[in-house]
């Protein structure tokens, strides 16, 4: 399977955007740490956390990512998804068992490694809403998907809709 453009460019968007929040959060962790540094951590297990958070959620929106792709695909609804919902299924136990070992294991800050799991849904919002205010228009509820063809670009019907 080769990957889309589209999914390639949302990924290191999206990737990079978390990987900035991470750094500002883990930079929030030692300014608080300075001011109260018995009551916020500072340290290995912030930093360790926070790159492992921030793998986790990048992975997490990739396989997302490489599912919508394969799943635009499939001409059959119920296969399409039924396929969704695997991967929903997988990627959750897949962030939930991340979950837990930041908890459980000592080598972590579990804060630092759960927060990152919240960024990516936050970029995708800054993302949108900076190409809003880039083009000056929006997608609407009422664009239809097949107002975009398979590799992303729009229609003559669907300009509304933004790729």
């Amino acid at each position: 399977m080769k990957l889309q453009p589209a999914v390639k460019k949302e990924t290191v968007h999206v990737t990079l955007g978390t990987g900035i929040v991470t750094v500002c959060m883990v930079v929030i962790f030692y300014l608080l740490h300075k001011v109260m540094p018995e009551s916020v951590p500072a340290g290995y297990r912030v930093i360790l956390a926070a790159i492992c958070g921030w793998i986790i959620a990048s992975l997490n929106f990739f396989l997302m990512a490489i599912t919508v792709q394969k799943v635009t695909d499939m001409t059959d609804e119920k296969m399409a998804r039924g396929r969704m919902t695997v991967s929903l299924r997988y990627r959750t136990i897949m962030q939930g068992i991340w979950i837990v070992l930041s908890i459980v294991l000592p080598c972590f800050n579990f804060v630092a490694g759960i927060l990152p799991l919240f960024f990516p849904n936050f970029v995708i919002k800054f993302l949108a809403a900076r190409e809003k205010r880039k083009n000056g228009s929006v997608a609407t509820p009422s664009s239809k998907a097949s107002d975009v063809s398979s590799d992303g670009n729009q229609s003559q019907e669907g300009k509304e809709v933004q790729t």
